[in-house]
């Protein structure tokens, strides 16, 4: 399962999915992840999924480019001790 797939299953009560909702006969964005959950789409806060994906409450997420829908990186600090 995908990273973004389980930040989306983890904000539900019901099994989501991430999925890329572009407005018709427009090209894919960035913004354009939400949650499907059930008949329902709900806009992905991506510094909250980062912050779930990489267990680190202080993780954020870098958007790289705009027009490429899988180009987020999410950028946090590390542990010391690693």
């Amino acid at each position: 399962q995908a990273p973004i797939d389980r930040y989306c299953a983890s904000a539900s009560k019901d099994d989501a999915s991430a999925t890329l909702m572009a407005q018709p006969n427009q090209p894919k964005t960035a913004y354009d992840w939400s949650c499907k959950q059930n008949t329902h789409y709900l806009p992905i806060p991506m510094d909250l999924a980062c912050q779930y994906v990489t267990e680190n409450s202080f993780a954020i997420a870098k958007l790289v480019n705009y027009s490429d829908p899988y180009s987020w990186e999410c950028w946090g600090p590390r542990d010391a001790g690693s």
